[in-house]
C-alpha cells in the first residue's frame, strides 16, 4: 500500500502551479472536476474480488448449515424411529 507524503504532494503542487497555465491545467484536470462531481469515493482495486469472495464465503455458510439441518433431521429421524423388538 502505498503511503501518502504530505511534503512530496505540497512539492508537486507548487511545482505545477508555479506558471498560470500550469495552474490551469492543475484545475481543468483535478479540481474542476471535483468542483462539480465532489471528491469521488475511493474504491480499491480488487474490489471485485474482495466482493466475489465475501459472496463465495455467504454461499458456503449457508450451505453448510443447511447440511447441518439435514444431518439433524436424519439423526433425529433414527432417533425415533420405531426399532423391531431384537429376541437375543
Amino acid at each position: 500500500m502505498p503511503t501518502f507524503d504530505p511534503a512530496t504532494r505540497l512539492r508537486a503542487v507548487e511545482e505545477q502551479i508555479k506558471t498560470p497555465a500550469g495552474a490551469w491545467e492543475a484545475w481543468i484536470d483535478y479540481y474542476h472536476p471535483m468542483a462539480e462531481k465532489g471528491v469521488p469515493v475511493f474504491r480499491v482495486g480488487n474490489a471485485d474480488v474482495v466482493e466475489s469472495h465475501i459472496a463465495h464465503s455467504r454461499f458456503m455458510r449457508w450451505m453448510l448449515w443447511a447440511v447441518a439441518g439435514i444431518f439433524a433431521i436424519v439423526a433425529a429421524v433414527a432417533m425415533f424411529w420405531p426399532h423391531p423388538n431384537r429376541r437375543g
